[in-house]
């Protein structure tokens, strides 16, 4: 297949300007961010260039699944060529109306399980609804960048609380990895001094936030992780920090204490979590 048939945009690059063709582009635009464009659709559909087809085909099935039209989201399926760059999205479309109940249920798992990682990524995106806290995340990263450190703070402090409480068995520990993912994006906005400590101590509590603090230090400020974790097995343990963590932290200590490496930025001393993103973050309570 041509490469350049594989990238819609990338194919109308061959187009001139004023071509017809390029309503396949404005119908696309419009269909993925959920606007109504009549004109566009209509001079789409005087189209017959062959390499044109899948694309029609597949902004109408994406039209149909998002107005819940499960004929014509089949019609739009069954109408694409199998060996077009658009087919690629036929199993989202397949897993899409079995869950609506016209098809085998185990059609769905089917589909989804035959395609590709890029696809069921998709497919969690536009149908799966997001968990409420990586929409919180969201926005307290929104903050962030714009500068609004106290407002992220905030929002920042709500999810580490709720993360804590989880019944899921993981609870408290994701609370810390989402502290760490928190210094991380400070650290690289620039607010590596910013006081998001206290909030973390107040959050979790002196035990499980003298511990994150710690954890975080090592490896950049060895003698100030040592006296954070200290500080931590002082404070009479918390859900992180149970009897079997502190039993090994404190064996720890003292390899700690003989690393007298010393710096000033923290974050790096925990280094992102390879998955990255906040759906990955989240991913365990609900998925």
């Amino acid at each position: 297949m041509d490469d350049t048939n594989t990238d819609l945009y990338a194919m109308m690059r061959q187009y001139p300007p004023d071509s017809p063709a390029w309503s396949v582009v404005d119908a696309f635009d419009a269909v993925t961010n959920g606007i109504d464009n009549p004109e566009s659709f209509a001079r789409m559909e005087e189209l017959r260039e062959s390499r044109l087809q899948p694309w029609k085909y597949l902004i109408y099935g994406i039209r149909s699944l998002y107005s819940g039209d499960i004929p014509g989201c089949r019609a739009a399926l069954e109408t694409i060529d199998e060996n077009s760059a658009p087919a690629v999205l036929k199993p989202l479309f397949r897993a899409w109306i079995a869950r609506q109940g016209a098809g085998r249920r185990e059609t769905f798992f089917d589909e989804l399980s035959g395609a590709c990682k890029a696809v069921i990524g998709l497919y969690r995106r536009l149908l799966v609804a997001p968990h409420p806290l990586s929409l919180l995340a969201e926005q307290a990263e929104e903050a962030l960048n714009h500068g609004l450190v106290e407002q992220f703070a905030f929002l920042a402090g709500k999810i580490m609380k709720s993360l804590q409480e989880q019944k899921h068995g993981d609870g408290p520990l994701l609370a810390l990895r989402y502290v760490r993912y928190c210094l991380n994006l400070l650290d690289k906005a620039g607010w590596e001094d910013a006081d998001f400590f206290s909030v973390t101590v107040k959050t979790l509590g002196e035990a499980d936030g003298f511990c994150v603090l710690g954890l975080a230090l090592i490896g950049k400020d060895n003698e100030a992780a040592a006296a954070a974790l200290e500080k931590a097995l002082a404070s009479g343990g918390g859900r992180f920090l149970d009897a079997a963590m502190a039993s090994l932290i404190a064996g720890f200590l003292p390899v700690l204490r003989d690393r007298g490496v010393r710096g000033r930025r923290i974050s790096g001393a925990w280094p992102a979590h390879p998955a990255g993103g906040q759906l990955e973050l989240f991913g365990g309570i609900y998925g």
